[in-house]
Protein backbone atom coordinates (compact mmCIF):
# COMPACT_ATOMS: atom_id res chain seq x y z
CA UNK A 1 0.00 0.00 0.00
CA UNK A 2 2.69 2.60 0.72
CA UNK A 3 4.37 1.84 -2.14
CA UNK A 4 1.74 2.55 -4.69
CA UNK A 5 1.29 5.62 -2.61
CA UNK A 6 4.99 6.72 -2.88
CA UNK A 7 5.15 5.40 -7.26
CA UNK A 8 2.48 7.88 -7.53
CA UNK A 9 3.67 10.59 -5.81
CA UNK A 10 6.73 10.17 -7.88
CA UNK A 11 4.94 10.04 -10.75
CA UNK A 12 3.27 13.36 -9.94
CA UNK A 13 6.73 14.82 -9.35
CA UNK A 14 7.77 13.56 -12.46
CA UNK A 15 5.33 14.87 -14.52
CA UNK A 16 5.18 18.35 -13.25
CA UNK A 17 9.08 18.44 -13.10
CA UNK A 18 9.58 17.02 -17.12
CA UNK A 19 6.96 19.09 -18.54
CA UNK A 20 8.50 22.54 -16.88
CA UNK A 21 10.10 24.31 -19.05
CA UNK A 22 12.56 25.77 -16.54
CA UNK A 23 13.45 22.92 -15.23
CA UNK A 24 14.35 21.41 -18.16
CA UNK A 25 16.55 24.46 -19.05
CA UNK A 26 17.82 24.09 -15.68
CA UNK A 27 19.20 20.54 -16.17
CA UNK A 28 20.20 21.31 -20.13
CA UNK A 29 22.43 24.16 -18.45
CA UNK A 30 23.89 22.04 -16.08
CA UNK A 31 24.86 19.11 -18.45
CA UNK A 32 26.46 21.57 -20.99
CA UNK A 33 28.27 23.00 -18.03
CA UNK A 34 29.68 19.34 -16.82
CA UNK A 35 30.70 18.33 -20.26
CA UNK A 36 32.92 21.36 -20.43
CA UNK A 37 34.71 20.29 -17.23
CA UNK A 38 35.10 16.64 -18.14
CA UNK A 39 38.04 17.19 -20.31
CA UNK A 40 40.90 16.35 -18.08
CA UNK A 41 43.07 19.53 -17.63
CA UNK A 42 46.21 16.95 -16.94
CA UNK A 43 45.42 15.12 -19.85
CA UNK A 44 45.18 18.56 -22.07
CA UNK A 45 48.87 19.25 -20.42
CA UNK A 46 50.13 15.78 -21.43
CA UNK A 47 49.51 16.29 -24.89
CA UNK A 48 50.37 19.79 -25.15
CA UNK A 49 53.82 19.23 -23.37
CA UNK A 50 54.19 16.45 -25.62
CA UNK A 51 53.73 19.06 -28.81
CA UNK A 52 55.98 20.92 -27.63
CA UNK A 53 58.90 17.95 -27.07
CA UNK A 54 58.28 17.68 -30.37
CA UNK A 55 59.24 20.71 -31.86
CA UNK A 56 62.24 20.43 -29.90
CA UNK A 57 63.23 17.48 -31.16
CA UNK A 58 62.51 18.48 -34.62
CA UNK A 59 64.75 21.55 -33.98
CA UNK A 60 67.78 18.72 -32.42
CA UNK A 61 67.23 16.66 -35.46
CA UNK A 62 67.87 19.97 -37.93
CA UNK A 63 71.02 21.17 -35.82
CA UNK A 64 72.26 17.47 -36.52
CA UNK A 65 71.61 17.78 -40.04
CA UNK A 66 73.37 21.14 -40.19
CA UNK A 67 76.30 20.09 -38.21
CA UNK A 68 76.53 17.09 -40.79
CA UNK A 69 75.80 14.41 -38.06
CA UNK A 70 73.27 12.49 -40.38
CA UNK A 71 72.13 12.72 -44.16
CA UNK A 72 69.78 14.30 -46.02
CA UNK A 73 67.64 10.63 -46.23
CA UNK A 74 67.82 10.40 -42.45
CA UNK A 75 66.87 14.15 -42.08
CA UNK A 76 63.85 13.46 -44.35
CA UNK A 77 62.76 10.07 -42.53
CA UNK A 78 62.87 11.21 -39.14
CA UNK A 79 61.50 14.45 -39.51
CA UNK A 80 58.61 12.88 -41.62
CA UNK A 81 58.24 10.37 -38.12
CA UNK A 82 57.67 13.67 -35.84
CA UNK A 83 55.15 14.84 -38.04
CA UNK A 84 53.21 11.88 -38.04
CA UNK A 85 53.55 12.31 -34.18
CA UNK A 86 52.37 15.48 -34.21
CA UNK A 87 49.60 14.68 -36.25
CA UNK A 88 48.53 12.24 -33.97
CA UNK A 89 49.01 14.68 -30.98
CA UNK A 90 46.87 17.68 -32.70
CA UNK A 91 43.90 15.17 -33.42
CA UNK A 92 43.92 14.12 -30.08
CA UNK A 93 43.67 17.85 -28.81
CA UNK A 94 41.29 18.47 -31.13
CA UNK A 95 38.93 15.40 -29.41
CA UNK A 96 39.46 16.62 -26.26
CA UNK A 97 37.20 19.98 -27.51
CA UNK A 98 33.64 19.59 -26.33
CA UNK A 99 31.41 18.76 -28.78
CA UNK A 100 28.09 21.18 -28.87
CA UNK A 101 24.65 20.07 -28.48
CA UNK A 102 21.80 22.24 -27.55
CA UNK A 103 18.70 20.96 -27.72
CA UNK A 104 15.78 23.26 -26.88
CA UNK A 105 14.10 23.51 -23.27
CA UNK A 106 10.94 23.32 -24.93
CA UNK A 107 11.64 20.18 -27.53
CA UNK A 108 13.32 17.97 -24.46
CA UNK A 109 10.09 19.23 -22.26
CA UNK A 110 7.16 17.84 -24.81
CA UNK A 111 10.01 14.61 -25.18
CA UNK A 112 10.00 13.83 -21.21
CA UNK A 113 5.96 14.39 -20.84
CA UNK A 114 5.13 11.19 -22.29
CA UNK A 115 1.49 11.89 -22.60
CA UNK A 116 -0.18 14.95 -22.55
CA UNK A 117 -2.28 14.72 -19.28
CA UNK A 118 0.09 13.22 -17.01
CA UNK A 119 -1.73 14.05 -14.15
CA UNK A 120 -4.71 11.83 -14.59
CA UNK A 121 -2.80 8.68 -14.63
CA UNK A 122 -1.99 10.25 -11.29
CA UNK A 123 -5.24 10.98 -9.94
CA UNK A 124 -6.32 7.84 -10.12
Amino acid sequence: MRREKVERYLDYIFAQKLSNDAFVEQIVAELIERSKLRTDKADILKVQRTIERLEEEKKRILNAYYEAHINRSELNRQIEQVKVEQKFCNQKLAAFQPQKQEIPAGELARDFSSTPRMDILVAN
